[in-house]
């Protein structure tokens, strides 16, 4: 992907269609990693954690997120 200044983006994809790495124009790259459902787990970003979610089930079949 090009922006109006021409910087590109560059995304990769999975076999299920879910980004799984994106590649800024200065070379820094966001990781993506997914459940079996196809819920975002967790996002790395230069090395750290941006994002991390725990899905739980409990003995009433609720999901809940952490």
């Amino acid at each position: 992907m090009t922006d109006s200044l021409g910087h590109t983006t560059i995304i990769r994809f999975s076999e299920d269609r879910l980004p799984v790495c994106e590649i800024d124009p200065e070379g820094g790259a966001t990781f993506f990693l997914y459940d079996e459902f196809g819920q975002t787990v967790s996002i790395t970003s230069q090395g750290k954690i941006i994002r991390s979610t725990l899905f739980v089930l409990n003995n009433s079949h609720f999901m809940f997120t952490n």
